[in-house]
């Protein structure tokens, strides 16, 4: 767990090996969390994936030419800007890799022009909530709005089912 690590952007040959660090991820972290009925395993099909690649950046970590980590930064306009996606493979989690390819999508975000960073998961997921407030991310108030409706349904369930926080960047 010591070799070079590289991130970058996902290409159409890194499908597999994203999708494999997505699902394997949701499997060991959110199968205990989430209600049966509502679990999906796996939780992305390759054309779900496919389909993301088209219409946000998502990035891959890799070590040692093995895909460890994965993120995804959805530009909503505006100046706004979704995390939508932030998995480390367990074996790789707690050194390292979640904070580097968060601070990388940060820093693209800001080459976009993007000015503030949300990003929502599971309340129930109090590692990752634990994980963004350590990077600086604080909780958005269930009564803020955006103009967005995607984000705004989001924020509306805040406190409910999803935990929201969110990151100006500087």
């Amino acid at each position: 767990m010591n070799g070079k690590r590289v991130i970058r952007l996902v290409k159409r040959d890194d499908l597999e090996a994203t999708l494999s660090v997505i699902n394997e991820t949701n499997r060991v972290s959110y199968k205990a969390i989430i209600p049966p009925e509502r679990f999906k395993d796996p939780f992305m099909s390759l054309d779900e994936l496919a389909g993301e690649v088209e219409r946000m950046d998502v990035f891959l970590c890799e070590e040692d030419d093995q895909a460890i980590g994965v993120g995804a930064l959805e530009d909503r306009g505006s100046g706004i800007g979704v995390v939508f996606r932030l998995y480390v493979l367990p074996a790789f989690q707690r050194s390292g890799v979640g904070s580097a390819v968060l601070s990388h999508i940060e820093r693209h975000a800001r080459g976009l022009g993007i000015s503030e960073i949300l990003v929502w998961t599971d309340s129930k997921a109090v590692w990752a909530v634990s994980f963004y407030k350590r990077q600086d991310y604080a909780e958005v108030a269930s009564t803020v709005r955006y103009g967005d409706p995607i984000v705004d349904a989001r924020i509306k369930r805040h406190g409910h089912d999803l935990a929201v926080l969110h990151k100006h960047l500087t």
